[in-house]
């Protein structure tokens, strides 16, 4: 890895642990979310979905033009 570091003007090994860090929390978060999206009950979920395809569709509706 620091052969790949070595030829660039920007080093990133300062600051590898707490990308480490922030890697790992990310990913605590994204399995604790979907432990918790799969314990709902199916109301919820679709109550879920509705609210987020009501935050998401008006993106879609830009992205297509």
């Amino acid at each position: 890895m620091k052969r790949w570091l070595k030829g660039s003007s920007y080093t990133l090994e300062p600051y590898m642990s707490l990308y480490i860090f922030l890697f790992v929390l990310f990913v605590i978060g994204v399995i604790f979310g979907a432990s918790m999206v799969g314990s709902f009950k199916l109301f919820a979920k679709q109550d879920l979905l509705f609210l987020l395809s009501n935050i998401f569709s008006p993106l879609q509706s830009h992205l297509d033009y």
